[in-house]
C-alpha cells in the first residue's frame, strides 16, 4: 500500500513523505527553485488518461531543492505503476537518469496513487484555504488539474465496478 503527503509550510518549502511500508522517503522541496505536487498532478493526469486508452508510457517531473533535485520518474503500464524517485546534486540537472541517486522505488496501482495525490491537493485547500493556499504555494490552487484528476479517478472506479459485475 502506498501512501503520500505533502504539506506547504510558511516559508517557499514543502514536506512529502513517501512510503510503500517497506521503503519510505522524506523530502523538502524548495517552491522557489520549482517543481511541486501540482507538477506531479498533471503527470498523473497524463498516466491515466493514456491508460484509459490502453496505452502505456513513462511521465517524469522533478522537484527542486537548494541545492539539487528530486526527479521522479513514474511508469505505468496497465494501471500497474512503477515510482522511482532519483537524487541529482544540482537543481534541474540535465544529466540521465541513470547518473542519479535512487532514493525510492515501489510499485503500485496507478488508481491508488492517484487517489493519493488528489486528496494531499484536496486536503491543502481544506486546511488553508484558497488564499493561504496561494502565500504558501506561489500561485492559485490548480483547479484546472484538480478537477481533471477527480473526474478520471471517478470514470476509473465507475468501470471497475461496472467490471466487477459482470
Amino acid at each position: 500500500m502506498i501512501s503520500f503527503t505533502y504539506d506547504y509550510d510558511e516559508n517557499g518549502w514543502a514536506t512529502s513523505h513517501i512510503s510503500d511500508s517497506v521503503n519510505d522517503l522524506d523530502m523538502y522541496p524548495s517552491l522557489v527553485t520549482g517543481g511541486d505536487i501540482e507538477d506531479l498532478a498533471e503527470r498523473v493526469v497524463v498516466l491515466l488518461k493514456l491508460d484509459q486508452q490502453g496505452i502505456s508510457t513513462k511521465q517524469k517531473c522533478s522537484w527542486g531543492d537548494e541545492p539539487g533535485e528530486y526527479r521522479w520518474i513514474l511508469k505505468n503500464d496497465n494501471g500497474n505503476l512503477s515510482i522511482l524517485i532519483l537524487w541529482f546534486d544540482a537543481p534541474h540537472s540535465h544529466l540521465n537518469d541513470e547518473q542519479g541517486k535512487v532514493l525510492f522505488s515501489a510499485e503500485c496501482s496507478l488508481i491508488k496513487f492517484a487517489i493519493q495525490v488528489k486528496t494531499e491537493l484536496r486536503d491543502a485547500l481544506e486546511t488553508l484555504g484558497e488564499e493561504e493556499y496561494e502565500k504558501r504555494a506561489r500561485k492559485a490552487f490548480p483547479q484546472r488539474i484538480y478537477d481533471e484528476l477527480r473526474s478520471l479517478i471517478r470514470a476509473e472506479q465507475l468501470q471497475h465496478r461496472a467490471d466487477s459485475k459482470r
